[in-house]
């Protein structure tokens, strides 16, 4: 897969399986500039799919899913050749998850609560250090 030019925008794969929550999201990301939402999964082999199908740069993904929960997915696409970006988003605000989420590689953990004033900075800094590169 061709390394993306730094001016394309930050493809981001949304992985919710609550639909008021993804539609808040997918809404937010609307109003960002330098993002583009590529897909949405609502469960694990969906994610895992359009992980591999879609190579997005950023992956937004909540830990209870059904089937797999996403640490479960993390730790496998962390494993990839060229991992995307994982950034929790997650109800479970505990340390226990957010050190659980920082053991497997994620870049960072948004609790759902207070996700667009805490999201937004991680998404910049991505747009960021792409731009540096």
């Amino acid at each position: 897969m061709p390394k993306a030019h730094p001016y394309e925008p930050l493809e981001i794969l949304l992985v919710e399986d609550n639909f008021v929550f993804a539609t808040a999201v997918k809404d937010f990301l609307s109003l960002v500039n330098g993002v583009k939402l590529v897909g949405h999964a609502i469960n694990g082999p969906q994610a895992i799919s359009q992980i591999l199908k879609l190579h997005p740069q950023l992956v937004l993904m909540d830990i209870g899913l059904h089937g797999m929960n996403g640490f479960e997915i993390a730790s496998l696409v962390l494993d990839l050749a060229r991992p995307p970006t994982v950034i929790f988003l997650s109800m479970h605000d505990g340390e226990a998850y957010r050190s659980k989420a920082k053991k497997l590689g994620a870049d960072g953990f948004v609790s759902k609560s207070n996700f667009a004033s805490d999201l937004f900075p991680l998404i910049d800094k991505l747009i960021e250090k792409r731009l540096m590169h």
